[in-house]
C-alpha cells in the first residue's frame, strides 16, 4: 500500500456540490438527479459593505459561508 497525502486525494475527488440558501427548484432536482452525494452543504454569500460598494454589478463577489447542511432523505 502506498501513502498519499491530501492534496493527491483532492485531485482525485470531483468537487463537492453546494446548494443555496434560497435554491430554485430545477437546480435541486438537477442536484439530486445528476450525484449520488448523500449530503450538501447549505452556503450563503456573505456581502462585506466594501464588496457592495465595489464590486455589485460583478456576479461573483462575496464570501461563502456554511449555514447548515441538508441530506438527500430529507
Amino acid at each position: 500500500m502506498r501513502n498519499i497525502t491530501v492534496g493527491e486525494l483532492a485531485e482525485v475527488r470531483p468537487p463537492g456540490v453546494t446548494v443555496n440558501g434560497i435554491e430554485k427548484v430545477r437546480r435541486i432536482v438537477e442536484v439530486l438527479k445528476y450525484t449520488t452525494h448523500n449530503g450538501f452543504p447549505v452556503v450563503d454569500v456573505v456581502i462585506t459593505r466594501i464588496a457592495w460598494t465595489y464590486l455589485k454589478n460583478s456576479p461573483s463577489f462575496g464570501a461563502q459561508e456554511e449555514s447548515g447542511s441538508c441530506m438527500r432523505g430529507e
